[in-house]
């Protein structure tokens, strides 16, 4: 939203607006005309970010005095307050078994009751300028991820606190809302991807990048034929056309890509091939999903899980545990939505499940081309495409099943 002069300009107070995603916003509100109040602890990075209208706070969110500090900073300085954009945060890496009192009061102190102080103390003024509160949750607000015990708290507490804000200050005209990113490129994730880059490649921008965008390995991760889940059964294929139904009156059709599979509540989904971990968490009508990038612009989906075992950036091998099957985002009851896309395009699984399919469709015609891959070419010899054993028809398409 563009504003008028800076005497009618809105002001926001960003904190952790040294770096990251703090930094971007407060970027992107000087841009569109905003003046700010910014904060974070090192006060060289906060000058690098201000721009016109901006004034520099360095100090710890952790600090009554502090809180205070940038509330008049806001008020008496600028002369009002229009937003708050609680994005400061830190993460120590730890179980719940492992972590000590001091590592889980200072992520908790900083990821969550800094935000309240904060909060508390700009409410009078936000209800006057019928303001907007928006705090920088994760991910891991709603799915727990390895060794994220107090972060995971944190980030699920920040959100229980700004939908309480909605609930209770949103008749009296202030906007509170919480956005939940996946991976970002920014320092904390640089150290915490720092951990990964040994197995990833010396590359941190090639590492990040792979991870965090879920871009697809230019080589090949995985080795023979995809594995179907154990003790499961298909109990709708790919691809397989729904009706929609309501009082009677079809209201949508819809095209199910990918394959269902069911098996005892809860039960374990392991990877369908060797490759690395490029997305956790919820997705829509998919749930709590779990994406592994095999290489080559080949990636597998596992959707409406309900516990998850990897992070991103994680290597797995085939069978390797990624979480438990669930009934999260739209599932009619505990399944795996298990999905095969190249380069984003959804494939039938039942071919990759097939030997003779992939060496005929794929095999054959990278030996052709005179381009060997390890673990996919290996013993495979020139000859024309159909030679030998192919893969059978894939079954004929159920009668489309109306969904009420």
């Amino acid at each position: 939203m563009a504003v008028g002069g800076e005497s009618d300009a809105p002001v926001a107070i960003v904190t952790g607006a040294g770096s990251g995603i703090g930094a971007a916003v407060a970027r992107r509100l000087a841009g569109d005309g905003w003046r700010t109040v910014l904060t974070g602890r090192r006060g060289e990075l906060l000058e690098e970010v201000a721009g016109a209208g901006a004034t520099v706070l360095p100090g710890d969110v952790r600090d009554a005095d502090h809180v205070d500090a940038l509330i008049a900073a806001a008020t008496e300085r600028h002369g009002r307050l229009d937003g708050l954009v609680l994005n400061a945060g830190i993460t120590v890496a730890g179980a719940a078994g492992e972590t000590s009192d001091e590592d889980w009061e200072r992520v908790i102190e900083t990821n969550l009751t800094a935000p309240f102080k904060l909060v508390r103390a700009g409410l009078p003024h936000l209800t006057r300028s019928r303001g907007a509160i928006v705090g920088v949750g994760s991910i891991a607000a709603a799915v727990s991820g390895p060794e994220l015990a107090a972060y995971g708290v944190s980030k699920a507490g920040l959100v229980r606190l700004i939908q309480s804000v909605a609930v209770d200050y949103g008749r009296r005209g202030v906007r509170a809302n919480v956005v939940n990113p996946g991976w970002t490129r920014s320092e904390m994730a640089d150290a915490e991807l720092g951990g990964l880059v040994g197995e990833l490649g010396p590359d941190l921008e090639i590492s990040s990048g792979e991870i965090g965008s879920g871009e697809s390995s230019p080589k090949p991760l995985w080795t023979g034929p995809f594995r179907q889940q154990s003790n499961t059964k298909v109990f709708a294929n790919f691809p397989e056309e729904r009706t929609y139904q309501m009082d009677g009156r079809t209201v949508d059709t819809q095209w199910h890509l990918g394959i269902d599979l069911a098996s005892n509540k809860q039960s374990p989904i392991e990877a369908s091939n060797a490759g690395r971990v490029v997305f956790t968490g919820p997705n829509g009508i998919y749930g709590n999903m779990v994406i592994v990038d095999h290489g080559l612009g080949l990636m597998s989906l596992y959707g409406h899980l309900s516990d998850i075992a990897v992070k991103v950036g994680q290597n797995v091998q085939k069978g390797e545990a990624l979480g438990r099957s669930g009934e999260t985002g739209l599932a009619g009851g505990d399944h795996l939505h298990f999905a095969l896309l190249v380069r984003g395009v959804y494939t039938s699984p039942l071919e990759w499940w097939d030997d003779h399919w992939l060496k005929d469709r794929i095999a054959k015609p990278l030996v052709d081309a005179g381009i060997a891959l390890p673990g996919i070419t290996d013993g495979v010899s020139p000859g024309a495409a159909g030679t030998g054993p192919v893969a059978p028809p894939p079954p004929k398409r159920r009668t489309p099943r109306a969904r009420r």
